[in-house]
């Protein structure tokens, strides 16, 4: 009996590095489930809702900016820890009605048992006061430390989360007596609020350290010098994707997650971007717009099939049919292999073809470009240069349907393109990826 295959997300920006689809891809790989799991650029809670019933999606994770604000937007029902944090991470849909969840302290109490098993510990330090230390406070409140004690360096801030989780506020000014005095140091500040704590901080081999920051673990190098316990945020962020996982209905173990992602398209520069997405989400119009951006070459696939063959689509389409169609786009693809520096804006259905699939991937990101099946209706205008479009509605409604199935299992990034306009929507992208292309 097969299996029908449902599909995830995680939202947030910046999204890009998020560590999540490589986690539940892995997970869906050794359990031989059909699911797929992307990554969707939004910074606008009340998008979220629209988003993941056009996506068609089963469930979603959700990171910066989107934690409070989706709790605030009010269309789902939240757990009794979302309730209590005011933020939430997992979104999942029963039946019509949504639901909130926040896994981060399942992550951090996990995290915590594994660490130290059988190990007394009372004296609890967090440092931070964000959505990741109400939700350390929270755990450690459900764990029964004794004494725990919050730190921050806006004193206010730390006041007020300390007194909403029975905890005890620690002035900035005191922080190393206090680091010195605690068993238990959870870190969820940034690496650069880390600096004064750091130094002379007086970490030891008495002490076990939490950190949030699995990306730049600032605190990994003074725990190997003092020979502290360190648990990396990666063991936070496997334990709070399980719970995920549990909530989402899945039937699964996540792997555990090592610190250097080799698998990873984005561990490595990035020489193109490729654009995918149905007809008229606009590809064309944005990919020269991002190419100018990144001082960039940009080609639309396309175009350049037209110009090699010396035919255009529609006649290759009405007098060879599909099947010639795409193994024109395969040759093509592979000829881009060696390109750098390039926006590549591939037509609607590159992403079907099996024997372009490996190829995209190796291409570089594919981002896929999402615009509403009537949104994309309404742009097309003249589809007398659409081959499939003139076909009618009720084959492009399915074709739009078969296609996003296509497209979730194929994307790195969603880039959802309503309401921005193409400009703003270019500038987006070039933010999100500027950091990791090649020079």
């Amino acid at each position: 009996m097969s299996i029908k295959p449902l599909h995830f997300a995680v939202f947030g920006d910046p999204i890009s590095h998020s560590q999540s689809p490589r986690l539940f891809r892995k997970a869906f790989a050794t359990a031989d489930l059909p699911h797929t799991y992307t990554r969707v650029l939004c910074d606008q809670a009340n998008q979220v809702q629209s988003l993941f019933e056009e996506l068609q999606l089963s469930g979603a994770n959700l990171t910066a900016p989107l934690k409070e604000g989706v709790v605030q937007a009010d269309f789902a029902i939240p757990s009794p820890e979302v309730h209590a944090l005011g933020a939430a991470n997992t979104l999942v849909k029963e039946g019509i009605s949504f639901r909130l969840f926040n896994t981060d302290p399942d992550g951090v109490r996990l995290a915590l048992d594994e660490a130290l098993p059988g190990d007394s510990v009372q004296r609890a330090l967090v440092l931070g006061a964000g959505g990741s230390a109400k939700a350390a406070l929270w755990a450690l409140q459900h764990m029964d430390l004794a004494a725990r004690k919050v730190c921050n360096r806006h004193d206010s801030r730390a006041q007020a989360i300390a007194q909403k989780h029975n905890a005890r506020m620690v002035p900035w000014a005191q922080r190393r007596q206090a680091v010195k005095e605690a068993q238990l140091i959870i870190s969820c500040l940034p690496a650069v609020d880390l600096t004064p704590v750091l130094d002379g901080a007086g970490i030891s081999d008495q002490h076990i350290i939490l950190e949030a920051d699995y990306k730049r673990a600032p605190f990994q190098e003074p725990c190997n010098q003092s020979q502290a316990r360190y648990v990396s945020g990666l063991h936070w962020l496997h334990h709070q994707a399980q719970a995920a996982a549990d909530h989402f209905g899945l039937d699964m173990q996540m792997p555990p997650l090592h610190a250097e992602p080799s698998d990873e398209v984005s561990s490595q520069p990035v020489k193109r971007l490729c654009l995918c997405g149905f007809m008229a989400s606009g590809k064309s119009t944005v990919g020269p717009l991002l190419a100018d951006k990144l001082g960039w070459d940009f080609l639309d696939l396309d175009t350049l099939i037209e110009r090699q063959s010396g035919r255009s689509i529609s006649d290759i389409f009405s007098t060879d049919g599909e099947a010639a169609f795409r193994q024109l786009e395969t040759q093509a693809l592979k000829e881009l292999a060696s390109s750098s520096h390039l926006v590549l804006a591939l037509g609607g259905g590159a992403t079907e073809a099996p024997d372009n699939q490996a190829l995209l991937h190796s291409l570089g990101p594919l981002l896929w470009l999402h615009a509403s099946f009537d949104t994309c209706l309404a742009r097309m205008g003249d589809i007398s240069t659409r081959p499939l479009a003139l076909r009618g509605r009720k084959f492009m409604q399915e074709l739009y349907s078969k296609r996003l199935r296509g497209y979730h299992r194929l994307a790195d990034e969603v880039i959802p393109t309503e309401p921005s306009n193409p400009n703003d929507l270019a500038q987006r992208i070039a933010d999100e990826y500027r950091g990791t292309l090649q020079s």
